[in-house]
This record gives structure tokens, C-alpha cells and sequence, in this order.
């Protein structure tokens, strides 16, 4: 009766969600004015139209979370706050069994989504960072080495480094200026010590897709785990860890999968790994565990034991769970099953295309990444320059060449490039756009595009931005550009 009356209350709150179809691809020049995906009723969010000195406020920072989520997630979590909210996997009351129940069906929604062969390998975390710790402490061992790349988050990176500390090892493979990855080289690096492949599915700077399905067949081939990081492809791409080879794939649930803040997941592939981290019940070594556990505790199971449970999941997932949020994600993963991954993927080509080719035309715009947009997320790097001479007006290309002594295929750069802080204040304070700018927890992406000494801005477009947007950011851009003296 209760459960009745929530839904029934909900009812008439979310408009009905009226997805058109999608236009075959970019229209040069002109904007793509059919171009219209999954629109909220304006009096359903009205602080979407929170309006900045009579500006409609314009969110493009969908790189670092994602906004706004499916209606069904706020009031999936909402309802479990509300109304049942018990401890999953600890008690035996009827509120502690829905929570759980509800807990383990976005874990299988997960799996599903995500192509992970068993449920179990879906490990909850809060964010990729933890997920990507539990994957390199976790699984590996002093004497091992790692090939990675310039394009990585300092999620990987920073790591990385603190294993140096324990006697493993890893290389940095330069990417190119437009961040892509040169294959050749990665395959050039790999050592007898080597045993994992670490790198995202895209660059959290530039979009720039990688070759994931090659990364896992070279990592089949020599023998090596394929550790990606999801935290920009997942659920704007599609991604299935059987067919691409990805052993261990660290996703978040507050990007583009839909869900809140708060919530992630390490996905393991448990055929895959070393048969020396075989499954024991009867050992508390290292071994015992495919993964050794970045924290013990209280699992809700084998309680009378002082050893940490070897069993997964509960093994990775002692304390709490966060189960509103991870009740929240199930209805954006849920959303993301109705709408189709690849119609989202499309939809966010469409605009960075449309954005690139209208930037493209306004003086002192300079552009990051690769040209074509299927080789990219629906992220767009950019700066501003003075724009004194057209000429600096280009696309940053694959085959760009540094001059002077540098490890990093550097890209060149234009003097004067404008203070990419100050612009996004002006674009927020002036546009109402909110994107990012800075470094983007990259260092070394940008030492790679050439931006090392003045970071850039990063624009993100998710499924809920529309044409409109990307028109008001190249009209802000434009007329910033216009007014320099």
C-alpha cells in the first residue's frame, strides 16, 4: 500500500520521454536541427533552467559527471531512503532483503550491460579511482611491469607510481598529438616481466578512442591482463569485455552509465586470470584471493572467522554498500538498456561534429584531438588564442611533429594562448556554460597535446544536450574571440 502510493505520487512528476529518430550523420555546415534525444518536460527540472544573467544555463561538463541523470534514478533512490533502506546482506527482515535483492539486480544489469561473464566479477566501488587501485595493488606483485600510456588519468598513473615502491615497474608509451595510441609500440615494450596492459578506452582530455579490442588481443596473444579503464567510454560506447578481451574494466556509475555520485565498479573476467590466484578457503595468503582485497571487514558472512572471505563479491565489498546510489544506478542502467548505447553514441558524434566545424571557423579557436568523430567520445578539447593570424586557426593532426628535445610527440603550439580558467569563468559567469578547464588530473595527456604550460578546456556532451547547446557555446566562444582587442 505504501509502495503504491510512492509510485502513484511519482506519477505526472517526469514527463513521458520522446526519443526522435536519429539522423544518419553530421551535416556539414549546417546544424542538425532534427537532432533531438531524450528531452526532460522543461517544469519537471526547472533548476535546468536556472537562468545566469537572462542566460540559459548550458551544462557541457559531462567529462567529469554527468547531468542530468534519467528521472527514474533520482526516485529509485529516493524510495529506497524513504521507505527501506535496510543494511543488504546483514539482516533477515524484509527491508535488509529488498535492498540486497535490488543491490544484486543492478549488479547483474551490469554484467549485462557490460558483457562480464558472471555476475560475481561486478564489484562494487565508489568511484573508477578505487577500482583501479583494487585492480593494480591488488594484483600485482614486486618484479612485475606494466605498459601504460601519456594518455592515462593519474588514477593509473599515480598508482603506478606508488608500486615503484614494492619493485614494480612500468612504461609510459608517448602517444601522439592527437592522443592516439601507436600500437606498434606497445607491442615493442612488452617484457618477460610484463604481465598487464593498463590503459583507458578513451582520453579523459581529448576523447580520443583506443584500440581496445587490438590491446586485448595482443594481451591474449602474450599472455597478459588487459586492464581498462572505463571512466569516459562506459556507456557512451559500447564496451563487452568478452568480445573486446578486457580482463579488468574499472567503470563509474555518475558519468555516462547514469547513475549517482558515489557509486563504480571494478568488472573481472575470473577465466582470466593467473591460476596461481586460484580460489583456497583454507589459506589467508595472498593466494587465497584472484584479487588481494584493498580493505577486510565485516562482509555479512563466515562473521565467526577472523580471514577475510576469499568468495567474490563479498570479499571486495566489506562495510556498507552505498545502496541508494547503486539502486539509483540500476534505473540509469536500466535507461541505458531502453535507449541503445549505440543511439547515444551517435547522438554525441553528432554534436562534436557539429561543434569542431563551427569552432573550426571562428579565428584564435584552437582544436585538440582527432578530426573525425568516430574516433572520439563526446569530448572536445580547445583553447583560445589571440586571433591575429588565421593561419593558427588548425586542427591538431596525426603526424605533427615536435621540434627541440622531448620524449613526447609534443605538439607545436601558437603563442598567447588565452588563460583557459579565465575564459571558462567568463563563459559561466557571462554564457551560463559550465565546462572544465585546466588539467583534467592528466598531466601527462597534456604534455603529449602540447598544452603542458596552459592546460585547455574540455567540453563534454552528453545525452541530454541538444544542437541548441553547442550553438550557444560557439556563440559565447565567438564572441569572446571578438571582443579581444
Amino acid at each position: 500500500m505504501c509502495y503504491k502510493y510512492i509510485t502513484g505520487s511519482l506519477r505526472g512528476v517526469y514527463s513521458s520521454v520522446n526519443i526522435l529518430q536519429m539522423p544518419a550523420g553530421p551535416r556539414a555546415c549546417n546544424p542538425p536541427s532534427a537532432l533531438k534525444f531524450q528531452r526532460f518536460h522543461k517544469n519537471s527540472f526547472r533548476f535546468i533552467l536556472w537562468r545566469n544573467r537572462r542566460c540559459k544555463m548550458v551544462y557541457l561538463d559531462n567529462g567529469a559527471t554527468g547531468f542530468p541523470k534519467p528521472p527514474g534514478v533520482a526516485a529509485a533512490a529516493d524510495r529506497c531512503l524513504r521507505y527501506y533502506c535496510g543494511n543488504p546482506g546483514r539482516s533477515g527482515h524484509g527491508f535488509s532483503i529488498r535492498t540486497g535483492r535490488e543491490v544484486e539486480q543492478t549488479r547483474r544489469l551490469l554484467a549485462e550491460l557490460l558483457g562480464v561473464p558472471d555476475p560475481s566479477g561486478v564489484l562494487f566501488t565508489a568511484n573508477t579511482t578505487e577500482a583501479l587501485n583494487l585492480a593494480l595493488h591488488g594484483l600485482l606483485q614486486p618484479g612485475d611491469h606494466v605498459i601504460t600510456s601519456s594518455m592515462e588519468h593519474n588514477s593509473v598513473l599515480r598508482p603506478l607510481k606508488a608500486l615503484e615502491g614494492r619493485g614494480i615497474h612500468h612504461t609510459i608509451i608517448p602517444c601522439r598529438p592527437d592522443g592516439s595510441l601507436p600500437l606498434d609500440r606497445v607491442e615493442r615494450a612488452i617484457r618477460p616481466q610484463t604481465r598487464m596492459l593498463a590503459f583507458t578506452c578513451a582520453s579523459n582530455v581529448t576523447g580520443t578512442l583506443f584500440p581496445m579490442a587490438e590491446l586485448g588481443a595482443l594481451a591474449k596473444k602474450r599472455g597478459l591482463l588487459y586492464l581498462a579503464d572505463g571512466a569516459q567510454a562506459a556507456g557512451s560506447v559500447p564496451l563487452h569485455m568478452t568480445e573486446l578481451g578486457i580482463d579488468l574494466l574499472a567503470v563509474p556509475g555518475h558519468k555516462g552509465l547514469q547513475g549517482p555520485q558515489g557509486t563504480g565498479a571494478l568488472c573481472v573476467n575470473w577465466e582470466r586470470l593467473p591460476k596461481k590466484f586460484a580460489f583456497s578457503r583454507h589459506r589467508a595468503a595472498a593466494e587465497s584471493f584472484p584479487i588481494v582485497p584493498l580493505r577486510q571487514g565485516g562482509t555479512g558472512t563466515a562473521s565467526k572467522s577472523r580471514l577475510q572471505p576469499a568468495e567474490p563479491p563479498e570479499a571486495y565489498e566489506s562495510g556498507t554498500l552505498n545502496a541508494p546510489g547503486i539502486i539509483g544506478w540500476g534505473e540509469g542502467l536500466r535507461w541505458l538498456q531502453n535507449t541503445g548505447i549505440r543511439r547515444i553514441q551517435t547522438h554525441e558524434k553528432n554534436l562534436v561534429s557539429f561543434a569542431q566545424k563551427e569552432l573550426s571557423r571562428i579565428p584564435g579557436v584552437l582544436l585538440y584531438g582527432p578530426e573525425d568523430p568516430a574516433l572520439r567520445t563526446g569530448l572536445l578539447a580547445f583553447n583560445l588564442t589571440d586571433p591575429v593570424q588565421p593561419a593558427e586557426n588548425r586542427h591538431l593532426e596525426k603526424g605533427s611533429r615536435p621540434t627541440g628535445n622531448c620524449s613526447f610527440e609534443t605538439a607545436p603550439q601558437p603563442a598567447k594562448i588565452r588563460s583557459c580558467e579565465e575564459v571558462a569563468q567568463q563563459l559561466w559567469d557571462r554564457f551560463g556554460i559550465a565546462l572544465r578547464a585546466g588539467y583534467h588530473c592528466a598531466g601527462l595527456a597534456h604534455k603529449t597535446l602540447g598544452t603542458w604550460d596552459t592546460g585547455c578546456l574540455r567540453a563534454g556532451f552528453g545525452p541530454f544536450n541538444t544542437v541548441q547547446d553547442v550553438q550557444a557555446l560557439v556563440q559565447a566562444i565567438h564572441t569572446l574571440q571578438r571582443e579581444r582587442p
